[in-house]
């Protein structure tokens, strides 16, 4: 946001963003829990609500960016509005990849 100037988040930045907290926070608990691969259950229950949230994500993307191209008349917001929801997005995206892998380890040693 900083890089583009958007100072004024839209409410779906702002949702995305709490999506992205849930994401890492869970993404923190499975690392945790994988240290001793005694609680499996629980990293199993992480990367299931990661991939949740990464789905809630992807809805709110790509909805905020058809009402962007819908409702936006300046190109240049639209542009930077989009940037900034693209790198949101992949920031879930990437904790929904740390979460296929956890479930691989998990695979590889059930």
């Amino acid at each position: 946001m900083e890089l583009y100037k958007v100072e004024n988040p839209s409410d779906a930045m702002k949702e995305i963003s709490d999506l992205i907290v849930e994401a890492t926070e869970h993404v923190a608990k499975a690392l945790f829990e994988l240290k001793d691969l005694k609680n499996i259950r629980n990293i199993t229950d992480s990367c299931v609500r990661i991939n949740s949230v990464e789905n809630k994500a992807d809805y709110i993307f790509d909805k905020a960016v058809a009402d962007l191209f819908e409702y936006e008349k300046d190109a240049i917001n639209l542009i930077k509005n989009k940037e900034v929801l693209s790198a949101m997005e992949d920031a879930t995206d990437k904790c929904e990849d740390v979460a296929n892998v956890l479930e691989s380890i998990l695979v590889k040693n059930a």
